[in-house]
């Protein structure tokens, strides 16, 4: 595999994902007329089964991290969905998403930031974050952009960003996230980080509205289910990924998915469609869902989920 996949003219290649191992939608995307590196971010948990990250979550986080600053040395443009430290990097060290203030220079600096607007439909916690954000962006060579409901034209690239979704169900207190439409001529690709499926019809709609070839989405978190993740949401997040797959060439469903062990089988009416991937699947690697298997990696077992 090339370490990409190619919509028409273009070229999508997934950074980090939960399938590669670390919590992260990153991805770069290149047309002939701009280069987008989009949610520039990664981290680990820094508890799951009441447990540290493993070393080989380590070495993922690290390994993805110096793939996020090569990829932003090649970009044109940065686009943040939101505010969670896993979608962009922050001016600040934290040992949790490797980084430091020397890494969010490497990422930004030079660049067009087409980012969610950090005081409107937004939570206290993200406003925060976003603030920090734009502070260490003042002495940088950036051009900023607030990109919701907006389109930015790139030569004969078009990037269309969503209105703000919920983070999942309508009320969740995660917030608002911004989908990602990036076309080309007859060809879309739509990045939709966080919509959890997504939950709500709305956002699949606006999907379904770009007529994309192939969708980049986060499913439904299914470790949550009952916690913080109504059932509810789950059914209306199987029906609506169940209708983007039958309209989509390949819907690529990553990210809090992944996060559960067996997820495929969970959501089997889901992936019988044929065309439902993950990240790890259209880079022609083996899935590393780390994180799920956090228990067994402390254990000391080589590579459980092989025979999960």
């Amino acid at each position: 595999m090339p370490g990409y996949v190619k919509v028409g003219p273009i070229k999508v290649r997934p950074i980090g994902f939960e399938s590669l191992g670390v919590r992260s939608m990153a991805t770069l995307i290149e047309t002939p007329d701009v280069k987008v590196l989009v949610d520039p971010g990664v981290s680990l948990a820094p508890k799951r089964y009441g447990l540290p990250p493993a070393e080989q979550e380590w070495k993922a986080l690290e390994k993805v991290r110096r793939e996020i600053t090569s990829a932003a040395d090649k970009a044109d443009v940065i686009t943040i969905s939101h505010y969670h430290y896993d979608h962009h990097t922050p001016f600040s060290e934290r040992k949790y998403d490797a980084c430091t203030p020397d890494d969010a220079i490497a990422v930004y600096d030079g660049k067009t930031i087409l980012m969610k607007h950090p005081e409107e439909n937004i939570n206290k916690s993200q406003a925060g974050r976003a603030a920090s954000l734009l502070k260490g962006l003042e002495d940088l060579d950036v051009n900023i952009e607030y990109a919701d409901d907006r389109t930015f034209r790139f030569g004969d690239t078009v990037l269309e960003f969503s209105p703000p979704f919920p983070h999942g169900p309508e009320g969740t207190r995660l917030g608002y996230v911004l989908c990602l439409a990036v076309k080309h001529g007859d060809d879309t690709v739509v990045h939709a980080s966080d919509v959890q499926g997504p939950v709500e019809k709305e956002a699949l709609e606006w999907i379904l509205d770009r007529s994309p070839r192939l969708v980049l989405i986060s499913g439904p978190p299914l470790y949550l289910l009952g916690f913080r993740f109504p059932k509810a949401a789950l059914e209306s997040a199987v029906e609506n990924m169940i209708e983007m797959a039958k309209n989509v060439e390949t819907l690529l469903l990553d990210h809090h998915v992944v996060r559960q062990k067996g997820y495929r089988e969970k959501l089997r009416e889901v992936y019988e469609a044929g065309n439902v991937v993950s990240a790890a699947d259209v880079l022609g690697t083996e899935e590393t869902p780390l994180e799920a298997y956090r228990r067994e990696l402390h254990e000391g077992e080589e590579a459980p989920w092989r025979r999960s």
